[in-house]
């Protein structure tokens, strides 16, 4: 079974991002694990709790509600692993330069080497005692050099110290399968005699082995929500460029629509214009053969006045027979033309109304796959659902409206 993920592998920046408190900013003190695997400083947690007046807390990350245990804060399980980052971190930082190293075994003398046994940086002094004193045997001291030259992979990392029992004060060294919990040696004879108890040293690396081998179906789970989250990507991808193409389609469909009725219009306006233009070009012509008429008749009038007004009583007396019976004949033949026109202002039309046009012209609808349709509600995580957006829009044709 491979490893789990070494601290060590990820570039210093960001480590520094990892040791760094959400909430404060600054490294983690003290750092509390929440139900939803959120980690925060132990004050920040209890100053959340204290703004929450009672009331459940909130994640600042995922949002989730948390209720603390009974015990409160100190109650709630440490992130072990913080504390290592921050050893990590802190070596990384020392042997990149980043920070200044000063010993870490005598005073605050600048370093100039790194024990890998003891894993603490040493001065020049210290280095000399560990290649000149038997407690020191075997160890193997670097210069800085050397560790940056090395990286971060060269550094070792510090075991924790193991923690005193509180009832007999020795290292709790062996861990109770029972009880679920570490032991001292002093435990195994008073309190977990009939137990099923072993050394640290030996249980812990199968633990590890045990605990990345039931990692295998959540590694399994992740890789299929990445994978079912890639093919949501690309169906939002896929609905948004057909839904580009319905667009186009519906704005195609309805500027053909527009241009047949816009044609259609063309036609009848130019229709009404030339039964206008007809019908005006008759009342034209009719009233200019009135106008014409008009003329005669009226300068008859006058012609008759004249000699009834300005002429000798042997004068008209001679004429009277001739003016009646002009007077008579000119009457009889304008009495033959029409005094009413000959065309009149009755062009209509023929629309249909904007109600006959149905509301529901043209449709816009979701096809699904026919797996869904065959099995609707059945598929799983991971699974690829195409969906397809249809649009349809009836032609009207070239319409025909009578005038």
């Amino acid at each position: 079974m491979a490893e789990g993920p070494d601290p060590r592998d990820k570039p210093l920046e960001e480590l520094e991002r990892e040791i760094t408190c959400a909430v404060c900013h600054g490294v983690y003190q003290q750092a509390k694990l929440l139900p939803c695997n959120h980690y925060y400083c132990s004050t920040c947690i209890e100053k959340m709790a204290a703004a929450s007046r009672g009331r459940p807390l909130h994640c600042p990350e995922c949002r989730k509600e948390t209720s603390l245990p009974p015990g409160g804060v100190a109650a709630l399980e440490p992130a072990f692993f913080v504390e290592r980052m921050k050893d990590v971190y802190g070596k990384m930082a020392k042997a990149e330069g980043k920070v200044e190293a000063f010993c870490e075994q005598c005073s605050a003398a600048k370093s100039v080497a790194f024990c890998r046994q003891c894993t603490e940086f040493i001065c020049g002094d210290c280095a000399r005692s560990h290649q000149k004193m038997k407690v020191f045997a075997g160890h193997v001291v670097a210069s800085l050099e050397d560790l940056k030259k090395g990286g971060a992979k060269s550094i070792p990392l510090k075991e924790a110290p193991p923690v005193a029992c509180a009832d007999h004060g020795e290292p709790k060294k062996l861990f109770c399968f029972d009880c679920d919990r570490l032991i001292c040696r002093d435990c195994t004879i008073i309190d977990h005699r009939d137990h099923k108890f072993e050394f640290l040293t030996k249980c812990a690396p199968e633990s590890r082995k045990t605990l990345r081998h039931s990692l295998a179906p959540l590694q399994k789970v992740v890789a299929d929500m990445e994978g079912a989250e890639k093919t949501l990507v690309s169906e939002e991808t896929k609905v948004e460029r057909q839904k580009e193409e319905v667009c186009r389609s519906i704005q195609q469909s309805f500027d053909q629509l527009k241009a047949v009725l816009d044609q259609r219009k063309a036609e009848l306006v130019k229709k009404a214009g030339s039964l206008a233009q007809e019908k005006k070009e008759a009342l034209a012509a009719q009233k200019r053969v009135l106008q014409v008429a008009q003329k005669e008749v009226q300068l008859l009038v006058e012609f008759v006045e004249r000699n009834v007004e300005g002429t000798s009583d042997q004068d008209i007396m001679s004429i009277r027979t001739q003016l009646a019976t002009k007077m008579e004949e000119e009457e009889k033949r304008h009495r033959q033309l029409s005094l009413e026109p000959s065309a009149t202002a009755d062009i209509a039309c023929n629309l249909p109304s904007p109600h006959v046009i149905p509301d529901d012209l043209g449709s816009v609808f979701v096809q699904p796959t026919p797996a869904l349709v065959q099995n609707p509600g059945t598929f799983e995580l991971g699974s690829q659902v195409e969906v397809k957006i249809f649009a349809h829009t009836a032609s009207l044709g070239k319409t025909s409206l009578p005038v």
